[in-house]
């Protein structure tokens, strides 16, 4: 494989000890937008070893991280106008996609005076940890394996082997994975997702 020189020149001009970077043509060049990060699943982002950065990308905060806690690279902020996934598919185009935000307002739920959203069909506003309860979806627990580690371990490597078919724990087990896969996530009640003033 070909190799090429490439220069950072406000890296090396000024230090002549320092040698430029060598790379092959099968790595690829991060351009400092965070092409370097990147995605595992939804809203999850790791370092890319198999790319080159010299400019220490970071994530950064979506719009609304006092309410989804979500960062992510600089690319998926310019394609979403600041906002993570999540934020841009629930809130995209309401508000341009940030929620307001209110300081030290009233909350009719918990009556308690905390930081506060406005709603988006009433604009009451309501309290951040109460419209969490309200209205985004709770993981569940997995189900937890009947035995210890090193027996899970070996499940792990191999659960169709032979030495699990007749045994009634594994198979409870396994009834009950395959229910939480389907619903490994608890959507609150539809009359919970209502303003509690005028139930809009």
């Amino acid at each position: 494989m070909n190799s090429f020189f490439c220069y950072d020149w406000e890296k090396y001009r000024l230090d002549d000890d320092v040698k430029p970077l060598k790379f092959s043509f099968s790595n690829k060049i991060c351009n400092g937008n965070g092409k370097c990060i990147k995605q595992i699943y939804f809203n999850t982002f790791t370092k890319d070893i198999n790319m080159i950065c010299l400019h220490n990308c970071e994530k950064i905060k979506c719009k609304n991280h006092i309410l989804c806690n979500n960062s992510q690279p600089q690319w998926i902020c310019e394609i979403n106008d600041g906002l993570c996934d999540e934020c841009n598919i629930n809130y995209g185009k309401w508000k341009n996609g940030q929620i307001p935000t209110i300081t030290n307002a009233y909350c009719p739920i918990c009556m308690e005076e905390k930081d506060s959203i406005k709603l988006k069909n009433c604009n009451h506003t309501i309290c951040i940890d109460c419209y969490k309860k309200c209205n985004v979806p709770i993981e569940l627990e997995p189900p937890k394996f009947p035995y210890d580690e090193i027996t899970y371990k070996s499940y792990i490597v191999n659960p169709f082997h032979s030495r699990w078919y007749h045994d009634a724990l594994i198979y409870k087990y396994e009834r009950q994975l395959k229910k939480w896969n389907r619903n490994c996530l608890k959507y609150p009640d539809k009359n919970l997702t209502l303003c509690c003033m005028c139930r809009k």
